[in-house]
């Protein structure tokens, strides 16, 4: 099957085209930001060591990263990642749970599916970790693509969307606790 009629597929890519007219790259850029930062921090411990190991303080938490290599085309780069109490991006980095990146596509590159007098853009998980088969930190991930598509739709009613899944079910959110607390050990 073709990746982008997966449409409830949560590590499907999501294509949006938007309205020339109402938005361009940096606001649909914005829009990802935004959502990014509506994402709530989830309470967390960090065990490190081995069985008896130190148990500490920590949050899951939306990290920006910046794009590798300067890549033009990536707008922007977030990863979900567990975060010890003081630690900066470059420590906490290594334990990220998913990551997802913003693209900018070429106008047309993506009819007819996508007329050429729209904006075109690109949300991709880039990585992803499971545990116990499943992707963890699920709910924050289908959170995030719904909060930027609902976003970009406030903007432009008529927005075009393609790929996988970018609705939310508010019932997934009670099961976020138990996923974390049975999962963080590093």
């Amino acid at each position: 099957m073709e990746a982008w009629r997966a449409p409830e597929s949560l590590l499907a890519p999501l294509i949006v085209g938007c309205s020339a007219h109402r938005m361009d790259l940096e606001w649909i850029a914005d829009a990802f930001d935004t959502a990014c930062r509506c994402l709530p921090d989830v309470e967390a411990h960090l065990t490190q060591g081995n069985f008896k190991g130190k148990r500490s303080a920590a949050v899951l938490t939306a990290l920006m990263v910046t794009s590798p290599g300067g890549d033009a085309a990536c707008l922007r780069r977030v990863r979900w990642a567990l975060c010890a109490e003081g630690e900066d991006l470059a420590q906490s980095g290594r334990r990220w749970w998913w990551e997802v990146a913003l693209m900018a596509l070429p106008h047309g590159a993506v009819q007819p599916a996508i007329p050429a007098d729209r904006v075109p853009a690109l949300c991709e998980v880039t990585r992803f970790s499971l545990y116990e088969g499943k992707v963890r930190g699920a709910q924050q991930l289908a959170l995030l693509r719904h909060l930027w598509t609902g976003t970009l739709r406030s903007r432009d009613p008529e927005l075009i969307v393609l790929g996988g899944q970018d609705r939310w079910d508010p019932g997934w959110w009670p099961t976020a606790t138990a996923a974390f607390s049975s999962s963080s050990r590093h």
